[in-house]
């Protein structure tokens, strides 16, 4: 009986430090591009004309994200504020292209990515 709770506590170590791993490899760039794809493949009713503007919609957020992070050291309220500004303006152009419904289901997806494994 001892054994076992060694063991499933060693495992529980393990996890949690792979779990911590994982965070701190946070890639903005991968994240960018991981919710366009996810955006492109959920929303399934986007024309063509949709899907060619979001794309490029998502390469200039992803040159600004890439630009931000190029020039700091890590994360620090000032990136954090200026993430947050380039998104906004992501969302901005977002709800331009897209009807008010497929606006609320990207509002949807998106508000699910900053949950992690734990929200899904």
């Amino acid at each position: 009986m001892n054994a076992l709770k060694v063991t499933m506590f060693a495992a529980l170590i393990c996890l949690g430090y792979q779990g911590m791993a994982q965070r701190g490899s946070f890639d903005p760039a991968e994240r960018v591009s991981q919710e366009k794809q996810n955006v492109l493949e959920s929303m399934e009713d986007l024309t063509e004309d949709q899907q060619v503007v979001i794309d490029q919609i998502y390469e200039n957020h992803l040159e600004k994200v890439q630009e931000i992070t190029a020039s700091t050291d890590g994360p620090s309220p000032e990136v954090r504020e200026k993430m947050m500004v380039i998104n906004k303006e992501k969302n901005e152009l977002m709800k331009d292209v897209l009807s008010d419904e497929q606006y609320a289901k990207y509002e949807q997806l998106i508000a699910r990515k900053g949950r992690g494994p734990r929200g899904k």
